[in-house]
């Protein structure tokens, strides 16, 4: 599956983009490593990688996509809708990492009204749920301006870095959404 946008491509993730993957996370290792928990070396081994993606492929609850500029060859981020939940709540959690040399061109922005689109028409949700760290003002950024809306502060929320970090916590609701929808039952 592929999702398009004017200026990215979103992939569904696939063991065809181990290389890149691992790519992605050694390029951009230190970038990363304050917004994300500790990683041992094995993480960034395309054996490890290759598990990890045949593992995440059996899940019905995510969908994680490589993304690419439309007409590039080399993976520059990922984005990922996670803890699908049904029943009387209808809805997930977003996150979304860009390559740091493709950081300030608005694809984070982008990606989140792709995504948005697909977690709502295609999967029928009718809530999205993010989280980024305060200082991380450009994530909440480009969540906002795809019409988040800030729902709390949530103090000692995640551990990264060896330490209990704050996150404000951020959604949008799908207000097409409907009971009739034959997806959402």
């Amino acid at each position: 599956m592929t999702l398009t946008s004017k200026r990215l491509r979103l992939e569904a993730l696939s063991v065809c983009h181990v290389a890149d993957v691992v790519a992605y996370r050694l390029r951009n290792r230190a970038y990363l490593e304050p917004w994300e928990p500790s990683h041992a070396s094995h993480y960034f081994t395309e054996e490890y990688v290759a598990t990890a993606i045949e593992r995440l492929m059996s899940e019905t609850h995510a969908t994680r996509f490589a993304l690419f500029e439309r007409d590039g060859e080399h993976m520059i981020g990922f984005f990922d809708i996670s803890e699908i939940r049904r029943g009387i709540v209808q809805a997930a959690t977003i996150g979304y990492s860009v390559d740091e040399a493709h950081t300030a061109r608005g694809y984070a922005t982008e990606g989140v009204g792709v995504l948005t689109a697909y977690a709502f028409d295609v999967l029928g949700l009718h809530r999205l749920e993010a989280s980024y760290f305060p200082e991380n003002e450009a994530s909440g950024r480009a969540l906002v301006k795809n019409g988040f809306r800030v729902e709390a502060y949530a103090r000692e929320l995640l551990f990264i870095g060896n330490r209990w970090r704050d996150a404000i916590l951020v959604a949008k609701t799908n207000h097409a959404f409907r009971w009739n929808n034959p997806v959402a039952l």
